[in-house]
C-alpha cells in the first residue's frame, strides 16, 4: 500500500504523528520533495475519515454511487429530449439508494452526528466529484446545489400541444354602404372633370379678350 494511503487509513487522532514520521523518513532517505508534499497533508475530519474508510474497504459502495449518478445523468438528458419519465424515476431511486447505502456504512464508523456532512460528500460523488474515490479526503465535500445535483432536477413535463389558432370571423360586409360610397366617388370624379372643362374654356375666353 502507498504510505500516504496508510496515513489515511489511520484514525484522525493518529494522523499527524504518523504524517510527521513519514515526512522525516522520506527526508532522511533523500527524497526532500516527497517529504515536503507529505508534510502538507492535513488531518482528515471524522466525517472525511469515515468516507475514506468506506472508499478503501467498501469500494463497491462508492462505485455504485458513481454509477448511479452517471445513470441518472443519462436519464435526465433523455427526459429532456423526449418522454422518458419512468426511466428517470427509476434512475433517481437507484441514485438515492446507492447514496444511502454508502452513507449508512460511513455513519456506522463516524457516528450519527456526522450524517449530514457524510451525505453531502456522497452527493458530491454522485454528481461526479472523483476525489471521493481516492480515499484521501481531508474534509467533507459540499453537496452540489440547484442543478448541480442531477437527482434534484425536476421531471421535465411533456410538452403541451399548441392550441390550434382560432380563425377570426369574417367581418360583416355592408354592401349598401360600399355601393353608396362608390357612387359618391364617381360623382366627385365627374364634378372634377366638369370643373376642369369649365376652367379650360374660361382660360380660352380670357385669352381671346386680351389685346394681342
Amino acid at each position: 500500500m502507498d504510505p500516504v494511503d496508510d496515513l489515511y487509513s489511520l484514525p484522525p487522532a493518529e494522523f499527524t504523528a504518523a504524517r510527521d514520521a513519514l515526512a522525516k523518513r522520506l527526508k532522511a532517505e533523500g527524497d526532500k520533495d516527497a517529504a515536503a508534499e507529505v508534510k502538507k497533508l492535513r488531518r482528515p475530519t471524522v466525517g472525511a475519515w469515515a468516507v475514506n474508510t468506506v472508499a478503501r474497504e467498501r469500494p463497491e459502495l462508492v462505485e455504485a454511487v458513481y454509477a448511479a449518478g452517471a445513470a441518472l445523468g443519462e436519464a435526465q438528458r433523455a427526459n429532456i429530449k423526449g418522454k422518458q419519465r419512468d426511466a428517470l424515476r427509476a434512475a433517481t431511486a437507484a441514485r438515492r439508494d446507492a447514496v444511502s447505502a454508502a452513507v449508512r456504512a460511513a455513519v456506522a464508523l463516524a457516528g450519527e452526528a456526522q450524517r449530514d456532512a457524510i451525505t453531502a460528500t456522497f452527493e458530491a460523488a454522485a454528481a461526479g466529484d472523483e476525489s471521493v474515490r481516492d480515499g484521501r479526503l481531508s474534509k467533507e465535500l459540499e453537496a452540489p446545489s440547484g442543478f448541480g445535483v442531477l437527482g434534484d432536477l425536476p421531471d421535465v413535463p411533456d410538452p403541451e400541444p399548441e392550441p390550434e389558432p382560432e380563425e377570426e370571423p369574417e367581418p360583416e360586409v355592408d354592401r349598401e354602404a360600399i355601393d353608396a360610397a362608390e357612387r359618391e366617388v364617381q360623382a366627385a370624379r365627374r364634378a372634377v372633370q366638369e370643373a376642369e372643362d369649365r376652367l379650360a374654356r374660361a382660360e380660352v375666353a380670357l385669352a381671346e379678350l386680351q389685346p394681342g
